[in-house]
């Protein structure tokens, strides 16, 4: 998908009323064209495409719903097509799942991919907290990163999900904090923690601002 800004997950086929495979999509009489997941892949295997969710198999009167074209031509199983054509599907997840199957997978893993720019966002505000010398801006640092619900599912089901960078940031915080309550720490065992805090969470956020960026 190189022109993301022409798949609308929403919409069935936005800006035309007939779509024929003959027909470039990126050119100006179809400005505005935006077909969804199921609607590219019937496109792109011959299909002409009517706004009516009806795909018609070419050289024949056989039309079928889009959905369902899509499906056989890509091989998926129906709980597979209904994954992949869910409206909420991210574009990161699709491209993950056509990846697998240009690849020569027999089946897509249904994989969530995480929101890496939110996950970046949330990484930043715990960087901003953990910049502070209290152990109240540590406990609070700790708690956006080790109470993340989505971190958790990531971890679980994104495999392109920093997990080392996850955890080495909860466990730089977690010494942050420890150390921090401690009233025999000395300054320079704090300021040392708190250099191996920020450094982790720089990392984590690095990481996750290339993921966002390899998928926008």
């Amino acid at each position: 998908m190189d022109h993301p800004e022409r798949r609308d997950p929403q919409l069935w086929l936005a800006g035309t009323s007939v779509t024929r495979p003959d027909e470039d999509l990126i050119s100006p009489a179809h400005c505005g064209t935006t077909p969804s997941v199921a609607g590219y892949a019937a496109y792109f295997t011959g299909h002409t495409l009517h706004p009516t969710r009806i795909a018609e198999q070419p050289g024949t009167n056989r039309h079928d719903e889009v959905d369902e074209v899509a499906r056989r031509e890509l091989g998926l199983s129906e709980a597979e097509a209904e994954w992949l054509f869910e409206p909420t599907r991210t574009r990161a997840e699709v491209l993950t799942a056509l990846g697998q199957l240009a690849s020569g997978a027999t089946h897509i893993t249904t994989v969530r991919i995480a929101d890496y720019q939110a996950a970046a966002s949330t990484v930043d505000a715990a960087l901003t907290l953990a910049r502070g010398t209290s152990l109240d801006a540590a406990v609070r640092a700790l708690e956006l990163i080790d109470e993340d619900g989505d971190f958790d599912d990531a971890r679980d089901s994104d495999p392109a999900w920093p997990t080392g960078e996850n955890v080495g940031a909860v466990f730089a915080l977690r010494d942050l904090r420890d150390i921090r309550s401690r009233p025999d720490a000395t300054e320079e065992v704090k300021r040392t923690a708190h250099a191996k805090a920020l450094t982790a969470l720089r990392s984590f956020r690095s990481l996750l601002r290339r993921l966002a960026a390899a998928g926008a």
